[in-house]
């Protein structure tokens, strides 16, 4: 047992690893927001599709918040110095529409 774990530890050290865990840490964030508040602990129906609708229903509500989370952010640095037919003009290009 100790030598699969220093076996381990040791694969931990390598750049392979690294690169990998990279990837891993930037969407653990991701997936406890969707178990934690939309619902993605427990499946709701049965079967592969119901689950399937499930995670991507609730992958929109995620996306959605977010692109709502930007488009104020970027409203609110403007407030107050512009009008609001200007927003839209600055938001498409911000957005590239």
């Amino acid at each position: 047992n100790a030598a699969e774990f220093y076996e381990i530890s040791q694969y931990q050290k390598t750049e392979e690893f690294k690169e990998k865990y990279k990837k891993r840490a930037s969407i653990e964030g991701k997936n406890a927001e969707l178990k934690r508040f939309h619902g993605l602990c427990r499946a709701r129906g049965y079967g592969l599709i119901s689950v399937s609708k499930q995670s991507k229903l609730a992958a929109i509500a995620v996306n959605i918040k977010r692109i709502a989370a930007i488009v104020s952010s970027f409203i609110s640095s403007f407030k107050g110095t512009l009008e609001m037919t200007d927003y839209f003009l600055h938001l498409s290009k911000f957005l590239a529409i």
